[in-house]
């Protein structure tokens, strides 16, 4: 369906207001380098015509090596399902296992440090672990949706573990991390490890990753609403931990750890959105119209808004034009639910550059945060995230592309979510989607 344009309304010039004075940030573009007689007058707008909508992220950004890995089972009232998990390599603490003589495994236990839980966490969500049937290739590009070979048996120790309650606020006391400790089947532990001591497998790393190439770690269902975890991978306490005993010892370990050297890779389903808000729905399908109420954002590959300034161009035909100061502009709309689905910290911008087919984040940005912003503001509830110098370049002809994404940030890392108010919204229009403009006009182009 043709996407409909939703306008703040266009701008003839003159624009609203002059603003005779001139602080010092005017210069942040390169007012100060155009001669004085040319400086017409600082001007303002907010009114300029944005189109916006919501979309499902594209599959384009790299799940493998991340800081951390999400892990969790959620029904969103707003985005519905999210299903989180990741694949792993465990590699060998020290070559040359020998387990001894009548050797037999007591417990195999995966141990995973996490954070940042989201969602209800007085709702469990149930984790199933499966062995990797194919290799984890170093070098290769994975992304969220990526879908790997692994055996069907699921090796979670059931009569042990049902669901997992995430329990942010309760550190182990003995290694100082919040950790969740998931219990693997012994057979499994007897079968793939016991069996192989001091065997080839066990000689090097490439032998052991061709041997035992990883795991699959998945949550596959919520009691409630559930929630999602954010898991530190790399931490030393993440790891899988072999007890067992032999005929000379009643009490033994084997560690196989999660280094920086581990391949992870993070893997989200969304169900294609298919449970999410009608208005979200109709967004992602092509029907722009709810977008004047409500645009939305998630993490998780999930969903970011696309932004356009369709009539940017035309209002400055044949002018020379300095922007001073340019902010998009995206206030939060309030919920009851901020104890479970906490405020997003930050948005980013970027765009995909048509020349170069690779996605590159806006000039801005490289200015550091404090002239980026993009920071949530508690007092206002709004988001305010400098594009100066990329609307300056769009306006030049010096950047290849006609549209920005704006996300939440650490998309890939950790859960999140956000609803604003939409680029006309029925009440509250002071609080809609906007760009906000502070420029100077020279002489016109001769």
């Amino acid at each position: 369906m043709k996407r409909q344009l939703f306008k703040l309304g266009y701008l003839l010039i003159p624009l609203l207001f002059v603003v005779t004075s001139c602080k010092e940030e005017n210069g942040e573009v390169g007012m100060k380098l155009q001669p004085q007689d040319e400086l017409l007058n600082t001007l303002f707008f907010d009114t300029a015509t944005v189109e916006a909508y919501s979309v499902m992220q594209d599959d384009s950004i790299v799940t493998n090596g991340v800081a951390a890995n999400m892990l969790g089972y959620m029904i969103d009232p707003i985005f519905g399902q999210v299903q989180a998990g990741f694949y792993v390599q465990c590699r060998l603490a020290s070559f040359g296992a020998q387990f001894g003589e009548g050797a037999a495994s007591d417990s195999l236990i995966l141990t995973l440090v996490y954070n940042n839980p989201y969602g209800d966490t007085l709702s469990p969500f149930r984790v199933r672990v499966y062995e990797l049937q194919e290799d984890l290739v170093r070098g290769r590009k994975y992304y969220a949706h990526t879908s790997l070979q692994h055996d069907a048996e699921n090796l979670v120790d059931e009569n042990q573990l049902s669901w997992i309650y995430p329990t942010p606020n309760v550190k182990d006391t003995a290694i100082g991390s919040v950790v969740m400790r998931i219990p693997l089947k012994t057979s499994f532990a007897d079968s793939k490890f016991i069996s192989k001591s001091n065997s080839s497998e066990f000689q090097s790393t490439a032998a052991f990753l061709n041997y035992f190439k990883g795991l699959y770690v998945i949550a596959d269902y919520c009691q409630g609403d559930g929630s999602v975890v954010s898991v530190n991978l790399t931490n030393d306490n993440s790891l899988l931990t072999m007890y067992y005993h032999n005929n000379e010892s009643a009490q033994k370990t084997y560690r196989f750890v999660i280094s920086d050297s581990s391949i992870r890779v993070g893997y989200i389903n969304h169900n294609d959105y298919q449970d999410a808000d009608a208005d979200l729905q109709a967004q992602m399908q092509g029907n722009t119209v709810s977008a004047s109420e409500r645009l939305f954002f998630q993490t998780g590959m999930g969903v970011k808004t696309i932004v356009k300034f369709p009539y940017i161009q035309n209002m400055f035909k044949d002018k020379r034009v300095i922007i001073h100061r340019a902010e998009l502009v995206a206030t939060r709309i309030d919920d009851s639910d901020t104890n479970k689905y906490s405020v997003p910290s930050s948005l980013l911008v970027n765009y995909y550059d048509t020349i170069k087919q690779y996605l590159v984040t806006v000039p801005d940005y490289t200015l550091g945060n404090d002239y980026f912003g993009g920071v949530y503001n508690k007092k206002t509830n709004e988001y305010r995230i400098r594009i100066t110098k990329q609307l300056q370049y769009m306006l030049d002809g010096g950047v290849n592309a006609d549209q920005l994404n704006m996300f939440i940030a650490a998309t890939a890392t950790r859960m999140s979510r956000l609803v604003v108010y939409g680029t006309q919204p029925a009440t509250d229009e002071n609080k809609r989607f906007r760009l906000e403009v502070h420029y100077s006009l020279l002489q016109d182009k001769k």
